[in-house]
């Protein structure tokens, strides 16, 4: 199925038939990603009295109870209500419809190598996903300007579908990289780490850079 959009000024082809999927599947029974030293994502069938629902164990029907933290067991989508006291949920204020976006590939740097930085202050061995690194990939040229960006991080190693964050620091974004972002009107943010900012950091750096990151509401 083909469709033509308006974007930006310029008329661009979809085929709307083939789209491609972004998030990582959870296995419940097989190798995840977890972030923050959280448990696995479990599945088992729920039990009531008289019933188990699983047709495997002679139930009518399967019927699972789900246990996961989506902060920690999988990719997912954040806004201010991460930080907030206040209950926000995502789709609340998540960009309605198409959103023309943009895919960089981009490697972490080592904090000095690009005079980059972040609150609290980056470690000698933390890597920055930075400004630098961004406009490095920014192609020159494109047919609308992002309303999105994807960054994906190298080198773009198979085993981040069941990948234990907990045992190194993953990357993540200077707040010179933040700035850029915003100033180039990116609405909406996908990564494939944890966190945009330090994980474990102190709790004054964080509202920084979602301040910057998040349009206000």
């Amino acid at each position: 199925m083909n469709a033509r959009i308006a974007v930006g000024g310029r008329e661009l082809h979809i085929d709307v038939s083939r789209p491609v999927m972004l998030a990582l599947a959870l296995d419940f029974a097989g190798p995840q990603p977890r972030h923050f030293g959280a448990p696995r994502a479990r599945s088992q069938p729920f039990e009531a009295a008289g019933f188990e629902g699983s047709v495997e164990r002679g139930a009518s029907c399967n019927c699972e109870l789900i246990t996961l933290i989506p902060h920690c067991n999988g990719t997912h989508t954040e806004c201010v209500g991460h930080l907030t006291r206040e209950p926000l949920d995502a789709w609340r204020v998540v960009p309605a419809g198409f959103l023309p976006a943009l895919l960089l590939s981009v490697s972490a740097e080592a904090p000095g190598a690009a005079g980059e930085g972040s609150e609290p202050a980056p470690r000698p061995n933390d890597r920055l996903i930075t400004r630098r690194a961004l406009e490095r990939g920014w192609p020159a040229s494109a047919p609308f300007e992002a309303q999105a960006l994807l960054i994906r991080t190298l080198p773009n190693a198979a085993d981040k579908r069941a990948r234990d964050y907990g045992a190194a620091t993953p990357p993540y974004l200077s707040q010179e990289a933040a700035r850029l972002l915003v100033g180039r009107g990116i609405l909406h943010l996908i990564v494939d780490v944890p966190s945009i900012d330090l994980g474990g950091d102190a709790v004054p750096s964080r509202p920084l850079l979602y301040r910057l990151m998040t349009p206000a509401s």
